[in-house]
């Protein structure tokens, strides 16, 4: 007489676990697939300039959505329901001040803000601590620059 070498054992089939298991990876890629990766937000949030940090960066890999508020305002409004890529640029003291083999008098502040697509058309704006307009750049241009007195501006939040 012959014998099965197989062994069944119960209601466990090797085959039907092997098809669950495959479909079962199959239904996790799917939910992986479908799940929201978070976009990574404006980095940093503040930067200090000084004589002993001379170069700051900062990225917002979003940008922030159309906001005309500027037109009728002359400063933007980053007030809920419009949005702004905020950055506060604190000025350490030791920019305006003379000390030896440094004449803050022959240095100035460069701000470049650059983006891509260059179809879109953002525009810059240097507000003191207090919200007073310093400095802006409407242009359609791209890259947009702003030049700053090192001797006389004071901590400023970029918009």
């Amino acid at each position: 007489m012959r014998t099965n070498p197989r062994c069944d054992v119960g209601a466990f089939n090797p085959r039907a676990f092997a098809a669950f298991l495959l479909c079962s990876a199959g239904v996790m890629l799917a939910m992986l697939s479908f799940a929201q990766v978070p976009t990574p937000g404006p980095s940093p949030a503040s930067g200090t300039l000084g004589t002993a940090n001379r170069s700051l960066a900062y990225m917002d890999p979003v940008g922030s959505n159309t906001n005309p508020s500027h037109l009728a305002l002359g400063k933007p409004d980053c007030t809920v329901p419009n949005s702004c890529s905020i950055y506060t640029l604190t000025i350490d003291p030791s920019v305006s001040t003379s000390a030896t083999g440094y004449d803050p008098t022959k240095y100035q502040i460069f701000i470049d803000e650059s983006w891509s697509p260059a179809i879109n058309d953002y525009d810059t704006f240097v507000e003191d601590a207090a919200g007073n307009l310093i400095a802006s750049n409407l242009s359609s241009g791209e890259p947009e620059t702003i030049t700053l007195d090192a001797a006389t501006t004071p901590p400023a939040c970029i918009r």
